[in-house]
């Protein structure tokens, strides 16, 4: 897998995960959700820092054709659909801890796994420099994502409010050649 098809991998688990966690829960007006980029090809620096809460009531308000009140409404196309989605969840959510993907080439290594009460993804571009993404996700989080109303909606509103309540950790990591993208929750306006 290349860098860019990593980082895209990595895009599609911050969809999921916007919408891990230590132990803790912290209520949802103490936390804050950061992001932030460094590059250095266009040396550039980029800090996103903005209250759990904000993010939520943001949500809410996003009235688009695919968002509406919080909920992503998917695509009749889409290949899998939400109602699928839940009915695999359940099945993976009564597995004990394993390996679901792994792929070892000559060009990547990716793990797709159930460690506790996490889903957790790890990839490593095998170049000289060795993009890797790292993203773990909180069960609970998953379950609030797929509770949608109708057959074919996500409930990215619900996911955040698992979020909050699974409280601060780190989210996922991504670093290439030139970038590493780290996103976490934590009690401190300013990311650390």
């Amino acid at each position: 897998m290349k860098v860019n098809q990593l980082s895209k991998l990595g895009a599609v688990a911050l969809v999921a995960l916007t919408t891990a966690f230590g132990a803790g829960a912290a209520q949802a007006a103490d936390l804050w959700l950061h992001v932030t980029v460094h590059e250095s090809e266009e040396n550039a620096n980029v800090a996103v820092n903005l209250p759990l809460t904000l993010v939520e009531t943001a949500l809410s308000m996003i009235q688009v054709d695919e968002i509406q009140s919080g909920m992503l409404q998917l695509d009749d196309d889409t290949e899998l659909s939400a109602q699928q989605l839940r009915e695999l969840w359940q099945q993976l959510q009564a597995t004990p801890d394993a390996d679901f993907v792994k792929v070892d080439s000559d060009d990547e290594t990716i793990r797709v796994f159930k460690e506790g009460n996490y889903l957790m993804v790890r990839g490593t571009a095998k170049s000289d420099k060795g993009s890797e993404i790292s993203v773990r996700v909180p069960a609970a989080v998953v379950a609030a994502l797929l509770d949608g109303a109708d057959d074919n909606q996500l409930n990215i509103g619900a996911a955040l409010r698992a979020l909050a309540h699974e409280g601060q950790g780190e989210l996922a990591t991504i670093t290439d050649d030139d970038a590493h993208v780290r996103v976490w929750i934590d009690d401190r306006p300013e990311g650390r």
